[in-house]
């Protein structure tokens, strides 16, 4: 009996600990650690994953920022982030609940590069999304891999800071879903220096075959071996000509 009451408990502390430090929050607290962290100015956050709606930071103090996320609120034990400076990105990671303020508080150490930024171009036009795979950061006080994303409605626009060295980036014709894993381009080994590159149709059918033959595809499990059918009549029956890849500054 009395084994019995000291399991229950040790179970009890268990689950009050396992609940202590979480909170539900719309307050953020941003502090960068790293040098010329003063000297940095248009700063945001990424949170969830979500790069179509970051988060501009208001100043508050020196290498310090916050903000109030409205609606929006967060819970501090499953929510992801990571910081825009200046062109530059840090790794993702998970916030500290400072429960006695209702505050979650974030600590970076920002920005190691180097970092690239890629414009990209679909013809014709249509709509193209694109998701990162963030390895964590060492650097950073409770790292956590992530996954974030964005579309661009006219299949134009930029993937701003991209770090390959940490990151995994795939580029996919049609809207992101956020619930499945689609089979896109792997773009690191598609930008791999300064100059402009163009694949036709037939160029993107390559490369996604060698990186699905290589295991760098990120396919869904039991992907059938006639995928690559399936996605070369995907670029067909969307009248996919070209994509253009160029690394600006």
């Amino acid at each position: 009996m009395r084994l019995f009451v000291l399991k229950t408990f040790v179970c009890v502390l268990l689950a009050a600990s396992a609940v202590q430090g979480q909170i539900t929050t719309a307050d953020v607290r941003v502090r960068v650690t790293s040098p010329g962290c003063d000297k940095l100015k248009d700063v945001y956050l990424i949170v969830n994953g979500d790069e179509l709606h970051p988060v501009k930071l208001d100043q508050d103090g020196t290498c310090r920022w916050k903000t109030d996320l409205g609606d929006d609120t967060i819970l501090t034990s499953t929510a992801s982030f990571s910081l825009r400076a200046d062109l530059k990105r840090s790794g993702c990671k998970k916030a500290e609940a400072i429960e006695t303020k209702n505050q979650a508080d974030l600590v970076f150490s920002c920005c190691d590069g180097p970092f690239r930024n890629v414009n990209v171009k679909i013809e014709p036009p249509m709509l193209a999304s694109y998701d990162r795979y963030v390895r964590s950061f060492a650097a950073d006080r409770n790292p956590v891999g992530c996954r974030e994303f964005a579309m661009f409605e006219k299949g134009q626009g930029a993937i701003n800071s991209a770090k390959f060295d940490d990151e995994d980036v795939y580029l996919h014709l049609g809207p992101f879903n956020p619930k499945r894993q689609p089979v896109g381009l792997f773009l690191n080994k598609v930008v791999v220096d300064d100059r402009t590159l163009v694949l036709t149709r037939d160029g993107v059918v390559y490369r996604m075959t060698v990186q699905r033959a290589k295991g760098q595809s990120r396919s869904a499990p039991g992907l059938s071996s006639n995928a690559i059918s399936v996605d070369i009549k995907t670029l067909g029956d969307l009248k996919f000509e070209r994509a253009e890849f160029q690394v600006i500054k």
